[in-house]
């Protein structure tokens, strides 16, 4: 199981994936749970044909870029269609989770960020629902 991480704060960035990676009861009997990162848009690009992810954490304030074009650039690379989304931010107004929604993000998430009962259960509900899919 893939996911890509995409985050331009260095240190957030290492401790979601140092923290994502430790709960391996994510994973499945078949597969560990592995996490790629991207600091940027570009390098995100760069990384979703490459890997195809299984899921997507993409902050919505990336240093100089805007999160949801580059949701709409990831979701039009080749066979990423589909592609399964979570938003991240810190701006905790219900504006930017409508808007999220309607973009095509699976999932809204604010920082900071409560793995136990918010991120993580919204992890397994998607997961789980790509799996029946495939």
């Amino acid at each position: 199981m893939r996911v890509l991480l995409i985050e331009d704060d260095e240190s957030i960035r290492e401790v979601l994936k140092m923290v994502l990676e430790a709960e391996q009861a994510l994973a499945t009997p078949d597969a560990e749970l592995v996490v790629e990162t991207a600091a940027t848009g570009l390098e995100a690009l760069e990384l979703v044909t490459r890997v195809r992810p299984d899921l997507v954490l993409l902050d919505l304030t990336l240093n100089g870029e805007d999160g949801f074009e580059v949701f709409k650039a990831l979701r039009s690379a080749p066979g990423c269609a589909d592609l399964v989304c979570i938003a991240v931010t810190a701006h905790n107004l219900w504006e930017f989770e409508v808007q999220a929604k309607s973009a095509g993000f699976a999932g809204f998430i604010t920082k900071p960020i409560d793995f136990e009962r918010s991120l993580f259960p919204l992890m397994r509900r998607l997961l789980a629902k790509s799996d029946q899919a495939a």
